[in-house]
């Protein structure tokens, strides 16, 4: 078996880079190319997005490949047939999904769709899913859980990978050692074709990486990024053979997964925990964090594989000792290395620590003030004027402000909440003015602050005037921080279609 496992790694390899060399001329020509755009992509020229599609062709060409070689291949396909079918045919769907998104760029709702209709798909007819789980030293059964709980570990896996594709190399890297590992505990299980696939997706994603090395000269869109994603997500939930009855350890895979866990629940909570969309961009991710830190792309690179390596040796101990203490091991060693070195996550556990916080001290008291402002990356400065503004709306008597600040293209984020007063009980009659004000740079919109004025009815109306003096104070001082940067001119302005008194539309200000 270890010897196909060989021979396919190296066709497989050959015919990626094959591919790939290809398609680099051929897929401008289809409209999948990324250039710049000055918000998101920020790297000049024009690379072609096709490495999803060089790697599709070369496990398929690869695994008709293994068929015909290996007798001990074929006797496993043909014990369970439709579970090897189905895998195929999804992949091939998340492929076109991710080819249609790269060529005509679909909604985030519509992918998350696609994606969700494939996955359900995979699970009810491919048999993808575990019925027992191994989780610290004790066994679960999951019960009417298995199925929504299968769902739930592709659908992670595939937007962990599709977020983490950020930087030149680092999903191929990640994906590469995390088939690597798996594959070699499938071996140490004896699961065959789960090993052989794992080889095939290694040898695939190592021919590809020649051509994605930083600079890279292909990228792998999102079909790249979803297809790596799901058959990870796939083999990995074959590594063990659980069907009778066994249990599957949760954290061997979650090991060889873990940076792309880490980098996906981040931005989760980073962004709803400043009121963004998820689907919403920032410059937040790990290999951003690791870039700012002054590793450049080839030391962030080299530091990404050496922290997912630490996480597959851990989890291929555990496989080794039939314990699941050393994955778990290595996810904290992991997680503190990133935490204590300040390298990533802290800022998102500082929004989870104001956020209780917040619910606490609102609990306990009626009265009181309460304040946080968080930088998640960017000037400095941020803090300077949020002081101003704190000053302004307490000076003014305003009940709250919001300020969030995401310019991804210039590396800018800050969010900060300031309450004056816990909420009272109203009567109907009486309401708050609020706004929701625009900060437009350029003529895009880099952040919004929020805020509540007073009360409000009908015999004692709000003064509105000192609302041009809070812009007048955001103009002037955001000009100064985005000037830094290169901006041309900064202008803030109400909008129309946002402000609300009493839950009513009104005229800008």
């Amino acid at each position: 078996m270890l010897e196909y496992g060989w021979q396919i790694f190296c066709l497989s390899l050959v015919l990626s880079g094959l591919g790939n060399y290809i398609l680099r001329y051929f897929a401008p020509s289809l409209g999948l190319f990324d250039k710049a755009d000055g918000h998101r992509k920020l790297k000049d020229g024009i690379i072609p997005r096709a490495g999803g599609v060089g790697i599709f062709l070369a496990l398929v060409l690869a695994t008709t490949s293994l068929m015909l070689w290996s007798g001990a291949a074929k006797a496993k396909f043909y014990d369970n047939p439709t579970s090897f079918i189905v895998l195929g045919a999804v992949c091939f769907g998340i492929t076109m999904l991710g080819f249609l998104d790269d060529r005509f760029g679909l909604r985030g709702r519509n992918k998350f769709l696609g994606q969700f209709f494939l996955v359900l798909c995979l699970v009810f007819y491919g048999d993808y899913w575990v019925q027992r789980i191994h989780l610290f030293q004790m066994d679960f059964d999951l019960g009417p859980l298995a199925f929504p709980f299968a769902v739930f570990w592709f659908m992670g896996a595939i937007n962990a990978a599709n977020l983490l594709d950020g930087m030149d190399g680092l999903l191929a890297s990640v994906g590469l050692v995390a088939a690597v590992g798996i594959g070699s505990i499938a071996f140490i299980h004896g699961q065959v074709l789960a090993s052989y696939l794992a080889m095939m997706l290694a040898g695939a994603l190592l021919g590809f990486l020649y051509f994605n090395r930083p600079p890279a000269t292909i990228y792998l869109g999102d079909a790249g990024s979803m297809l790596i994603g799901l058959l990870l997500a796939a083999i990995s939930l074959k590594i063990q053979d659980h069907s009778q009855g066994g249990s599957w350890m949760l954290a061997i895979p979650l090991a060889a997964l873990i940076l792309p866990v880490v980098d996906t629940s981040a931005a989760i909570l980073r962004r709803k925990l400043t009121g963004r969309s998820i689907y919403s961009t920032d410059h937040g991710h790990l290999h951003h964090c690791l870039q700012r830190e002054g590793f450049g792309r080839p030391g962030s690179l080299v530091i990404v594989i050496l922290l997912s390596a630490i996480a597959i040796v851990s989890g291929f101990i555990s496989t080794i000792f039939n314990t699941d203490i050393f994955a778990w091991a290595g996810i904290v060693l992991v997680c503190t290395i990133l935490l204590q070195s300040g390298w990533f996550g802290r800022p998102e556990m500082m929004l989870v620590f104001n956020r209780f916080k917040f619910l606490i001290h609102y609990s306990n008291t009626k009265h009181g003030t309460g304040n946080n402002g968080i930088l998640l990356h960017g000037n400095d400065y941020w803090h300077t004027v949020w002081r101003k503004i704190i000053h302004h709306a307490q000076t003014h008597n305003y009940n709250h402000v919001d300020l969030n600040i995401n310019a991804p293209a210039f590396q800018e984020s800050y969010h900060a909440q300031w309450v004056s007063n816990s909420p009272k009980s109203k009567d109907e009659s009486d309401k708050s003015a609020s706004f929701q004000i625009p900060i437009l740079v350029d003529g895009q919109c880099v952040g919004r602050v929020g805020i509540g004025m007073g009360q409000w009815n009908r015999e004692s109306p709000v003064d509105f005037s000192h609302l041009a003096t809070l812009v007048s104070l955001l103009d002037e001082t955001t000009k100064h921080i985005f000037q830094s940067q290169a901006f041309s001119e900064t202008a803030i302005v109400p909008s129309g279609e946002i402000n609300t008194i009493g839950g009513y539309p009104q005229p800008g200000v």
